[in-house]
């Protein structure tokens, strides 16, 4: 009787464990949307998180070491065409990432270039103070402060090579830029202009085109 009564127990519980996760299983899209968003935005700016937790950053180094985290998962989700990037002026293959004029980012992008690796390459940080200074690269980023007399130079040069463009004023990726970082609600945030990317023959990840905001 009470073995009759146990198992009677355990089939039971059998059962209301299948129809939980059948329920969980049917949960409708609306709802799931949500927090895949959160966890790909999470995975963004993780790196960021962990920099600040260390150390005693000024708000301005803040926002700079989350921007930098950003960047470098930028690299991981963007897809560059095979015969870009000439070994002549990158001999030792490395992945290139080129800062217009001032950098801003401090230690942040220069901790993770001595700490990581993009798509199996080095990361190298290639500063450009004048025409002169350019060689090519997988992404070039552009401060608010670099001079638009330079920038409109640096944009013409570059204009038929497979850059990532990423920029951080106002109206920049609707003028030439690939990737904007933008505040919304006191959060840093990225809007991406797809037809400036195909344009560079740059393929951009489904998972970065969810979490930005698109400009056609």
């Amino acid at each position: 009787m009470i073995i009759s009564i146990r198992n009677h127990i355990i089939n039971l519980k059998w059962r209301i464990g299948r129809l939980s996760i059948k329920r969980t299983l049917q949960i409708p899209f609306t709802i799931l949307k949500p927090l895949i968003y959160f966890l790909l935005l999470a995975c963004f700016t993780l790196g960021a998180s962990s920099v600040n937790a260390q150390d005693n950053y000024s708000s301005i180094n803040r926002e700079y070491s989350i921007k930098a985290a950003y960047l470098y998962n930028f690299c991981k989700y963007v897809e560059w065409p095979d015969n870009f990037n000439p070994k002549e002026e990158n001999p030792e293959d490395n992945f290139i990432i080129g800062i217009l004029e001032s950098d801003p980012f401090g230690k942040s992008l220069k901790k993770i270039a001595e700490n990581k690796t993009v798509k199996g390459k080095h990361i190298k940080i290639h500063y450009i103070d004048s025409i002169e200074d350019y060689r090519a690269c997988h992404m070039l980023f552009i401060p608010s402060k670099a001079t638009k007399e330079f920038v409109n130079e640096i944009i013409q040069k570059t204009r038929n090579g497979s850059i990532l463009i990423v920029g951080e004023e106002e109206g920049f990726a609707s003028s030439y830029g690939i990737i904007n970082f933008i505040e919304v609600n006191n959060k840093i945030r990225f809007e991406i202009n797809t037809q400036f990317a195909d344009n560079r023959k740059l393929k951009i990840s489904s998972k970065l085109l969810k979490i930005g905001r698109i400009i056609d």
